[in-house]
């Protein structure tokens, strides 16, 4: 029986071993590695954003992490800086937005109200957008655009 466990045990980390290195769309460190293979600015941050992303995800510094149900959360970023936030389907609020540089590669956004699911840094890889709070102890969240 032991040796059941420990081949299970052994499988499941040598396959998350392979796995560090591909860009897992749940990975704050495939994102951030996807990330950083590109030369971001403000101006491309912005227009990266444009669109809308729907929230699927969220993992805590405190291994706090949960998948969110579909239409939770919807964020549109306008080219005119305008913010809508959809909870649930419905407007939920209206705000503007701006990105801002944090250092010298890391942006991230401000807004006029509070928004508890934008906060840290911003991490975009193709249709991935992440805000990466969990190195402060936070949580990240992750969005994916909605096409």
């Amino acid at each position: 029986m032991s040796k059941k466990l420990l081949t299970i045990f052994l499988t499941l980390v040598l396959f998350s071993t392979c796995q560090q290195d591909e860009i897992l769309p749940y990975s704050i460190e495939g994102a951030y590695n996807c990330f950083q293979e590109s030369n971001w600015t403000t101006d491309s941050v912005d227009a990266a954003l444009l669109g809308s992303w729907e929230w699927v995800y969220y993992s805590c510094y405190s291994g706090e992490m949960e998948e969110t149900e579909a239409g939770e959360l919807l964020l549109k970023f306008y080219s005119d800086h305008q913010l809508e936030i959809y909870r649930n389907g419905l407007l939920d609020r209206v705000d503007t937005w701006k990105v801002i540089e944090r250092g010298s590669e890391n942006f991230e956004l401000e807004t006029d109200l509070i928004h508890p699911w934008l906060n840290g840094d911003i991490v975009i890889c193709d249709e991935l957008l992440v805000f990466f709070n969990s190195y402060i102890d936070g949580c990240d969240n992750f969005f994916e655009k909605v096409l």
